[in-house]
């Protein structure tokens, strides 16, 4: 029984040590390494594991559950973005003002500016960037704000987010079997991004549970996860012309119905508008983690000077879009189509965007168990989360990016010239049909 439990007891442990080692940028370099060095031995403990025992799907779950009741207690001492879902929820609870209609430092809020989450927030003079689906559980998050403060508001915005993440974990184990879920279930950046800082991939993750794990089902869900992930991070909407092509009219009209309402809780005249106007400053400023983006900015800077961003951006975009239709023209209304376009989608979009904060990789590291050659992947997801570092010590937002990317791609390098190798080999045997497809949606979205 003690052996048995052993390694949770372990996993408990390195989840408390991040807690107890994450600390607000300022706070020094020690922290973040102490921090980067905790999440590092958690990820290789766990890699280790899986190696080399078998995860039941009680196992699974008791162990996800566990070490995100663990990390719960975290504050947004990671990112201050917890201190913005709070603000957009509390003040389209209790003034019922949309987050896109006024800026958080709009003289209409002033009797809300004196509050914490005011203080501590980022760029609270912009417009909320959030999409709907992420508004509504800052909504619900913000109705105990009043009689437990705003950490009881964070506590039950990281709890709802938990419930849907776990249940994509429950969708993604019905497809790859608990054991290939438990690398997202149990590794340290799923556990303190979503239970730790509340970030709202936990709503993508959820959405594509249902869109890669619901075949022959009545309802429309794969339409309806479509939906919400899309609805929480934009990109996801993407997906949707291939779960309308399985489920017709019915998941055309499920996704109308949900972003409609879903939507109507938060318009305003002019809301695309306003968080265009911050998106394109997000977009303008931030970089981070980006290797494709960087590599393609520096290669145009001495053509183009100023504009090579912006080259590199619509030049990556484009790729991206090929890829994506690519996987539309292919997609045979299979679930290994199905999955095809999910990969394209979901992983093409982390190659290409031009900022990859840590939490970006969690969609990726929960698609991993679909790809026939993940290591590079999971090497891409693991790293991000060094760029804490970075707050720290600038340099080293180059450094992350480098080892980063660098040792992806050389992992994809790699595992391209073995298969090349095997492939031309007396007696190889080649890969199966289903290899080769999900093979293919990674090699489409790593050059898109």
């Amino acid at each position: 029984m003690i052996r048995r439990a052993f390694p949770i007891v372990v996993g408990i442990g390195v989840v408390v040590a991040m807690v107890w080692a994450a600390r607000p940028a300022g706070s020094g370099l020690e922290w973040r390494l102490a921090f980067v060095g905790a999440y590092g031995l958690g990820f290789v403990l766990l890699i280790a594991y899986l190696r080399r025992a078998q995860v039941s799907t009680r196992r699974l779950l008791l162990g996800a559950v566990l070490f995100r009741l663990a990390a719960l207690p975290m504050l947004p001492s990671l990112s201050d973005d917890g201190y913005r879902y709070i603000w957009d929820g509390v003040i389209a609870a209790e003034a019922s003002v949309s987050p896109y209609a006024l800026r958080p430092n709009d003289p209409a809020l002033r009797a809300w500016q004196d509050e914490r989450v005011y203080a501590r927030m980022n760029s609270p003079g912009y417009y909320s960037v959030y999409p709907p689906a992420s508004q509504s559980v800052f909504r619900v998050a913000a109705s105990v704000y009043r009689e437990l403060g705003w950490t009881g508001s964070w506590w039950l915005l990281k709890t709802l987010l938990v419930i849907v993440e776990l249940g994509g974990v429950i969708l993604l184990a019905r497809v790859v079997g608990a054991h290939g879920a438990a690398l997202y279930a149990w590794s340290p950046l799923a556990v303190v991004e979503v239970a730790g800082q509340g970030h709202t991939e936990a709503l993508v993750v959820g959405g594509i549970g249902l869109v890669i794990a619901t075949a022959g089902s009545r309802f429309p869900l794969r339409s309806i996860g479509a939906t919400v992930a899309g609805l929480a991070k934009l990109y996801p909407l993407a997906l949707l012309p291939a779960t309308w092509r399985r489920e017709g009219w019915a998941g055309v009209a499920a996704s109308v119905l949900l972003g409609g309402a879903l939507s109507a809780l938060v318009w305003t005249p002019g809301a695309a508008a306003n968080a265009g106007e911050s998106l394109e400053l997000f977009f303008g400023t931030f970089d981070v983690y980006a290797g494709p983006y960087r590599l393609l900015k520096a290669v145009a800077y001495p053509v183009l000077g100023e504009e090579a961003g912006q080259a590199a951006s619509v030049t990556l975009t484009v790729g991206y879009g090929a890829a994506v239709a690519r996987a539309f023209s292919v997609d045979d209304g299979t679930p290994r189509g199905l999955h095809r376009v999910v990969l394209v989608v979901v992983v093409g979009f982390g190659l290409v965007t031009a900022t990859f904060h840590p939490w970006y990789g969690l969609p990726l590291l929960f698609l991993i168990p679909l790809l026939d050659s993940p290591n590079w992947l999971l090497w891409l997801a693991a790293l991000c989360t060094t760029t804490y570092l970075g707050y720290e010590w600038h340099a080293f937002f180059d450094v992350a990016t480098l080892i980063g990317w660098g040792g992806a791609a050389l992992l994809l390098f790699r595992h391209s010239r073995n298969r090349h190798a095997s492939h031309h080999g007396q007696g190889a045997t080649p890969p199966s049909r289903s290899s080769r497809s999900v093979e293919a949606a990674g090699s489409q979205s790593a050059s898109s």
